[in-house]
């Protein structure tokens, strides 16, 4: 990274005409020379690098801009797009393949199987389909004798209850269970392991929905005042730079304004939305609460924005060829851009792309490294 970085402050440094060595001088007028200072501190970049190395500016001014609160959360499933899937009988599981945490599931589709064949007392499941057979065929023979009126009612009756109740008792399977999936989802937890012995009803596996998702923001309850007025979020992910809007993705305030709990100085603040990024639940957001409240003021991308040992500063065009560094103030951000309070005018241009460039081009006497002449 070091070479890289010495070669592209040397590369910029003779670009802009800044090599002389030892006093020699190769007869062409530098840049500065043939530009006409109008700043003492103005940085020289000619049109032509400033093309080259993506230097790209916007023209300040005045927007309406929402306030917004940067606060931490995370992404996670709605209560209601959660299953637990349990055993419906007693006995070893065995797991299909690719059954983990985060592997995708669709519904109905088989994720394992339970047997009780080997253990004591035999296959509930075995014994069930006997006896879901046997009352069967008892139902099967009363039914035409009652409609004859050689069996009574009541033993007809008696004969389809049986059935009934060894019906809901049959797993549907002579051998033992099935588990499957009740929706589409992604596994979010599982509860077993491999060949484990389970009674009915222990739970298996969660599947959580992957449709929807809920954003949970932690907003600290020094903000109590500015509940109301939110009406929107913004968050990104640690996976990503992307700056994801929920008012984008159907996303709607679920709780907040009418449901007020404070938990450890914070006040829980969620939005549902749709899960069109295929993003994963459990995953930390860094979030903005957008409110409702807007300013007329000025508010540039991040990326014009740049830091110094805790100053931060913009680039502001004044001509063709140059460029002045101006200290500024800020305020709040949406993620995306950040109010200015003080530092540039509506009017200005201001680089908003390649300000590194704009930076170097500030060390105007950088000799490359190892470039000499030798005569």
């Amino acid at each position: 990274m070091k070479a890289a970085y010495a070669l592209t402050i040397a590369s910029l440094g003779f670009i802009l005409g800044a090599c002389s060595h030892d006093g020699h001088n190769h007869g062409e007028k530098s840049v500065e020379e043939n530009h006409e200072h109008k700043h003492a501190d103005e940085i020289i970049l000619a049109p032509e690098d400033a093309s080259r190395f993506g230097v790209e500016t916007e023209t300040i001014k005045l927007i309406q801009f929402n306030r917004a609160i940067n606060v931490t959360g995370e992404l996670a499933s709605p209560a209601t797009s959660t299953n637990i899937v349990t055993a419906r009988t007693s006995g070893k599981i065995t797991l299909r393949g690719n059954i983990v945490p985060g592997a995708e599931v669709k519904k109905g589709q088989v994720i394992g199987s339970i047997s009780a064949s080997g253990f004591e007392g035999g296959d509930p499941s075995e014994a069930a389909a006997i006896s879901l057979d046997a009352a069967k065929k008892e139902l099967d023979r009363v039914t035409p004798l009652y409609k004859e009126g050689i069996v009574s009612q009541k033993d007809y009756m008696a004969a389809e209850a049986a059935y009934r109740v060894a019906k809901a008792s049959y797993s549907g399977s002579k051998g033992g269970s099935t588990v499957t999936a009740p929706a589409n989802g992604r596994i979010s937890r599982l509860m077993v392991s491999q060949n484990q012995f389970l009674s009915a009803g222990n739970p298996v596996l969660e599947i959580v929905g992957t449709r929807n998702l809920t954003l949970k923001a932690n907003l600290p309850s020094k903000y109590f005042k500015l509940l109301p007025a939110i009406i929107s979020a913004q968050f990104k992910t640690p996976e990503s730079n992307n700056i994801w809007d929920i008012s984008k993705m159907n996303g709607r305030l679920v709780s907040g304004v009418n449901n007020i709990v404070t938990e450890g100085g914070y006040i829980p603040v969620q939005f549902d939305f749709e899960n069109t990024e295929n993003l994963a639940a459990g995953t930390y957001a860094d979030i903005y609460l957008v409110c409702q409240q807007a300013d007329s003021c000025i508010a540039l991308p991040k990326s014009a924005i740049t830091e110094e040992l805790g100053t931060k500063y913009v680039f502001v065009k004044v001509d063709d060829h140059g460029y002045q560094k101006r200290l500024v103030t800020t305020a709040g951000s949406d993620g995306e851009r950040t109010v200015i309070l003080s530092g540039v005018n509506p009017g200005e241009e201001v680089v908003t792309q390649g300000t590194v460039f704009v930076k170097l081009a500030q060390t105007k006497n950088v000799v490359p490294e190892g470039h000499s002449h030798n005569h």
